[in-house]
């Protein structure tokens, strides 16, 4: 999310540049009239939305219910809404085998089937989906064996949902 903050000239500007870049947006001013009455504050918030092209399937597999949820909600925040869900990494396997995925979120530790396994099927069926860890499993050796079977890239639990869109925003199409 972007924010700007000008005086009340900065309005007609930023309107401009969103409609000169083509930015699809939801726009909110908000007026303030200063102690003064000199110039009016706004803020304009820029924040991905749906749009067809650039909807991305995602996967999520963890075996915890909350994560998931916690996951999804953070995705539906970053305009993403295709989005199917697993317990575990043996379902995911078989979603991912079943579904046109663009990308997948995965859990380290789950039963079944963990995500560095998940990853290593994945990479074996030739497929260069983007793969992003979300897992506690932050120390240097795990994230090394992450890299080295092809993981694209990781986020440490707990994370927010602006570290989640950065990493997405990456391997949006465009």
């Amino acid at each position: 999310m972007w924010i700007l903050v000008t005086t009340y000239f900065g309005v007609g500007i930023c309107k401009q540049l969103v409609s000169f870049f083509q930015i699809t947006t939801n726009l909110t001013i908000v007026k303030c009239i200063t102690s003064s009455n000199r110039g009016l504050p706004f803020s304009l918030s820029v924040s991905r939305t749906k749009n067809r092209e650039d909807q991305m399937k995602v996967l999520v597999a963890d075996d915890s219910g909350v994560m998931r949820k916690i996951i999804v909600r953070a995705l539906n925040g970053c305009g993403m809404t295709d989005i199917v869900e697993a317990k575990d990494g043996k379902e995911g396997w078989n979603l991912f085998q079943a579904e046109q995925i663009d990308c997948v979120l995965t859990d380290w530790n789950m039963p079944e089937m963990n995500g560095l396994e998940l990853l290593k099927a994945i990479r074996g069926s030739g497929s260069e989906v983007p793969v992003i860890m979300i897992t506690t499993e932050g120390e240097k050796a795990k994230v090394l064996e992450a890299i080295h079977a092809g993981v694209t890239d990781y986020l440490c639990k707990p994370f927010e949902q602006e570290d989640l869109m950065a990493k997405l925003d990456k391997y949006a199409p465009a």
